[in-house]
């Protein structure tokens, strides 16, 4: 800025213009007797270019996740490795034609009806098993298995001897181990009146205090076609018609099954 002539106003004129070499910081201005000197040509620096996108920094690994279960019929550990291999081999353009097609679903605001907004509340519904109505029954998308608790095998009135003997103990996040009592095949009813939907569940029987009677994980959610929304607290699923059936959440028996979990010593009622 000083030698483009925006602080002359502050400069002094100097009978001295050639400034000492140890103080170098700004140069003299050239006059009438000095304007034929030769100016060294001098290369501005250029900048330093780092490839570095703050947005979207390259990523450090991969950190890969594998859980036990009792998905897919799959029981001992041999099973589960061949099931890995498979589903890492598995080439989605030569098996393209086995693709699983589902209708379209969508949910609207016109599905928020009866829900309080400001929730983070579990998907809790209500099915038909063995010709009871199951309360309590929670959505479980995280779980790869299907979990039909002691308690409830007992009010279903259900004999011990419909049970598969079964002990290998299922894992949670953080590997807690909780053992098995068997397992045991029943069909499950989705909906009331004649929008329903039937489907058959391999259920594992766990002996565990809990809130809930039962829990769905993928394994009934994958085969029952559903799709669930949590800030509708609903799911929908094609019925065998080829219809859209939807199922709410009961917001207030969601929330009395969670402050349950929060005191597991109680007994299940």
């Amino acid at each position: 800025m000083v030698r483009a002539g925006h602080f002359r106003r502050f400069l002094r004129k100097d009978r001295h213009p050639h400034l000492s070499r140890t103080d170098n910081r700004y140069p003299p201005r050239n006059t009438r007797h000095d304007h034929h000197t030769t100016q060294p040509n001098r290369q501005e620096p250029q900048p330093v270019r780092i490839d570095f996108n703050p947005v979207n920094p390259p990523l450090r690994g991969t950190i890969n996740t594998i859980s036990k279960g009792f998905a897919n019929g799959i029981s001992t550990s041999s099973t589960r490795k061949k099931h890995l291999c498979h589903l890492q081999s598995i080439n989605p353009i030569t098996h393209s034609h086995h693709r699983r097609c589902m209708p379209l679903i969508t949910f609207t605001d016109d599905d928020f009806h009866g829900v309080d907004h400001q929730q983070d509340d579990p998907m809790v519904i209500t099915v038909e098993l063995e010709n009871y109505a199951v309360k309590k029954v929670l959505i479980d998308q995280g779980s790869s298995i299907d979990i039909l608790y002691w308690t409830t095998y007992q009010k279903l009135q259900l004999p011990p001897t419909a049970m598969v003997p079964y002990d290998e103990p299922i894992y949670g996040f953080s590997k807690e181990k909780v053992s098995t009592r068997g397992y045991i095949d029943l069909h499950i009813i989705f909906g009331e009146g004649t929008q329903t939907k039937t489907i058959h569940i391999r259920f594992l029987v766990v002996d565990a205090p809990i809130s809930y009677n039962v829990l769905l994980g993928r394994p009934s959610l994958n085969t029952l076609g559903v799709v669930v929304s949590t800030p509708h607290l609903a799911m929908k699923f094609p019925s065998p018609s080829g219809d859209i059936l939807t199922i709410h959440d009961d917001q207030r028996l969601a929330r009395e099954c969670y402050m349950a979990s929060l005191r597991p010593q109680l007994p299940i009622l």
